[in-house]
């Protein structure tokens, strides 16, 4: 794999998101809304989740929904994110010329979803980062090992679905 095509391609996925200033904006308040609406869900129904909820370390619901919530997105990101890669390519008429290039198929494909995953990165820290300063989550018991292979664990389990529907795509072209 070759740093600089994966840069373009990041640079290229950066500037596409860019042209669209307030898609950023967009996602920063859909972050905040969600938030909104799971915690005071989370205080409508506090007393009846408590006994659910002590296997996973409190019954507090809030903290629980939100880990869900940040992960659901990068859950999200893998299975669509190479669909919606190859989706662009054929709409915008790049995927051929990609593809007849001396560039490794493994090297297109990573390289079209590496920004997605950045992006759901950096969502999940806005989730956390809002969840901490907002609403009073403690991150101070997390185990950020734990998470970081959780995450990794997800993606390979998710990543293949999404590279078996983009197979359709291609072969359906729907």
């Amino acid at each position: 794999m070759r740093f600089p095509k994966v840069t373009a391609f990041f640079v290229r996925d950066l500037l596409w998101d860019m042209s669209y200033p307030l898609s950023f904006l967009w996602r920063g308040g859909s972050i905040f809304f969600n938030l909104i609406t799971f915690y005071f869900l989370g205080r409508l129904v506090s007393g009846a989740t408590a006994g659910q909820l002590s296997a996973y370390g409190g019954g507090d619901y809030f903290p629980f929904v939100l880990v869900g919530l940040a992960l659901s997105g990068f859950q999200g990101v893998a299975l669509s994110s190479v669909s919606f890669a190859i989706q662009y390519g054929m709409y915008t008429g790049t995927l051929e010329s990609m593809l007849v290039t001396p560039t490794s198929l493994s090297t297109i494909v990573f390289s079209s979803v590496l920004y997605q995953f950045v992006s759901s990165l950096l969502s999940i820290l806005l989730y956390l980062v809002f969840g901490a300063v907002l609403f009073g989550v403690s991150l101070g018991q997390a185990d950020l090992l734990s998470a970081a292979v959780i995450l990794a664990l997800t993606l390979l389990a998710h990543l293949p679905i999404g590279i078996f529907s983009a197979s359709f795509l291609l072969i359906f072209k729907r």
